[in-house]
């Protein structure tokens, strides 16, 4: 393979921006279709705590934030209720899962050709072309991800003694060590994450029936470019991180206790949930620059 110097990690922030922004009916796309699904979730859900618990102002003790005596009283008198919901909630995580897969399809098919602007008929064809190819390279990387977590599992419990005080010096032990567990995990893990995304781009340039030569072409590329490729991706993961956290900083500072300030945090859930999409776009976007020659 000829090998050439790859656009700098600004290069592709800038070249990925630029398309995030030409491209926004994608993040718009998102956004609908989880806002979609969102609500068929929610309706059942209201529905059934309305007919158990009707005017009670049980509910209104829970609207300002986590309380534990009401919340608890709640599960006591309505806990039945829930049961069939907590199952709905099980098919709407199936469902947005595929449902990520196939726009994602779509996404990388718009990326990888580069349109002078966004195309429907481009976005919607590669969504449906690709999403079992897509599904499958999931089920690949997912299986990756359970077998790395897995290790850090058996990591935790051979650092604790298996969670037994009785063979610790100290029992501290038991929750310290995840002061650099997790931070490690999260590191190890971006790596088979960002070989996800690559392959998902190499799949939709190769046009290919199997997801193995993808898989195969995107591990190559990121072992001989590691540094730049895992850089990238960790100041993308940052930034995400940071939306959470400001997500949740914004949610706190005030006291949810009106209908305005209800409609406050829902609009700003909504904008965080948004740029979260974007970000998605973002990350495929640079990711095509950086793969653009090879």
């Amino acid at each position: 393979m000829v090998e050439y110097e790859i656009p700098s990690i600004g290069k592709a922030l800038r070249e990925g921006l630029g398309m995030t922004v030409r491209y926004w009916k994608i993040t718009f796309i998102y956004w609908l279709c989880g806002l979609a699904l969102a609500l068929l979730a929610a309706l059942p859900f209201r529905a059934t705590l309305l007919a158990h618990t009707g005017n009670t102002v049980l509910l209104n003790e829970l609207i300002p934030g986590f309380n534990y005596t009401y919340l608890n009283d709640f599960l006591q008198n309505y806990g039945s209720a829930l049961t069939p919901l907590l199952n709905q909630s099980l098919l709407v995580l199936i469902a947005q899962f595929m449902l990520l897969l196939f726009l994602t399809g779509g996404t990388t098919k718009v990326i990888v050709d580069q349109p002078d602007r966004f195309s429907g008929t481009l976005f919607w064809g590669g969504s449906g072309t690709y999403f079992w190819r897509m599904l499958r390279l999931s089920l690949f990387f997912l299986l990756l991800h359970a077998i790395l977590f897995g290790i850090f599992v058996w990591l935790y419990l051979k650092v604790t003694k298996g969670l037994s005080p009785a063979l610790l010096e100290n029992e501290g032990i038991i929750t310290s060590c995840l002061r650099w567990l997790i931070p490690l995990y999260v590191l190890v893990a971006a790596i088979p994450m960002l070989w996800s995304d690559y392959a998902k781009l190499r799949l939709v340039q190769g046009d290919t029936r199997w997801i193995w030569p993808a898989v195969n072409q995107s591990g190559k590329f990121i072992r001989r470019y590691f540094f730049k490729a895992y850089l990238l991706y960790l100041i993308i993961l940052l930034i995400g991180l940071s939306l959470l956290g400001l997500n949740y900083v914004c949610n706190t500072i005030f006291s949810i206790q009106s209908f305005g300030t209800i409609l406050l945090s829902l609009f700003l859930t909504q904008l965080f949930i948004t740029l979260r999409f974007a970000l998605k776009v973002l990350n495929l976007s640079s990711i095509r620059t950086i793969l653009a020659r090879y």
